[in-house]
């Protein structure tokens, strides 16, 4: 009974890893991420104190979105499984930016900056 359960387990992440889109993360993540590094810095503080009084992680789901309804127009993507597919990878790819893929960008554009 419990190989049955973990047989499924297994099957069900399968096809949850099938319908994401790996380039729109991609995508999703490096433009999350410069956007909000260039937002946020203090050096740039002066101009853009109207984008800062929203914060960081509503910037994300905006950006997530206007990516998608990009992606749908730009790739033809008009079937049920697509949107599908881009709405587990606007929520996996959050999930994986906010466990520490922006830290590590960050940590690589200190380290790039000082060399």
């Amino acid at each position: 009974m419990e190989e049955l359960v973990w047989q499924n387990l297994q099957e069900g992440f399968k096809t949850l890893l099938g319908y994401i889109e790996w380039v729109y993360m991609v995508v999703f993540i490096l433009v999350t991420w410069l956007f909000n590094s260039y937002t946020f810095s203090k050096s740039k503080a002066g101009h853009l104190n109207v984008l800062q009084r929203i914060p960081p992680h509503v910037w994300a789901v905006i950006i997530g979105m206007l990516l998608a309804i990009f992606w749908v127009w730009g790739f033809d993507c008009n079937s049920k499984d697509c949107i599908v597919g881009l709405f587990f990878t606007l929520i996996f790819a959050m999930v994986i930016y906010k466990f520490g893929i922006g830290k590590l960008l960050e940590y690589a554009a200190k380290k790039r900056l000082k060399t």
